[in-house]
């Protein structure tokens, strides 16, 4: 199962699913369960007909840093994981799993940095393209510097 199809279950559907009674907590623990962030990115690569160097490239890292993200031997930022969801090519979807599997809080509407990260995630920008947008209303860009 891909993790677009494997999508985390919104709280609202978990809260119904319990108040209907239909399924065991235990249940919805299994199916509510995100991917590793190893595993995300492992299915995103194999997607890919790039090598890890490119990919790391075009993320703003070393491959040597990359490498230590998939062996889980650095825990990324979030910015970082952001950067390397569009080098990824990842959907909005994707970078919401991706976030969450890296323990890093998801994209969300209520913050105004990220409505900027989600319409380049949307719009297909490059990091290029939505650190200007974030510089250009007074956000840090996604390599930390504003």
């Amino acid at each position: 199962m891909s993790i677009s199809d494997k999508s985390c279950l919104k709280t609202e559907m978990i809260v119904k699913m319990i108040r209907s009674g239909e399924y065991t907590i235990e249940e919805l623990e299994t199916m509510a369960k995100l991917p590793t962030l190893t595993d995300c990115l492992n299915e995103m690569i194999g997607r890919q007909n790039r090598p890890i160097d490119a990919i790391a490239g075009l993320a703003g890292m070393n491959t040597a840093t990359f490498h230590k993200i998939l062996s889980r031997k650095m825990n990324p930022s979030r910015n970082m994981l952001i950067r390397i969801s569009r080098s990824l090519d990842m959907t909005f979807e994707e970078t919401q799993i991706l976030l969450k599997s890296g323990n890093c809080a998801a994209l969300s509407g209520n913050r105004g940095r990220d409505l900027y990260l989600i319409d380049g995630i949307e719009n297909k920008k490059g990091i290029a393209d939505i650190n200007d947008a974030l510089t250009s209303h007074g956000y840090m860009d996604l390599s930390g510097r504003g």
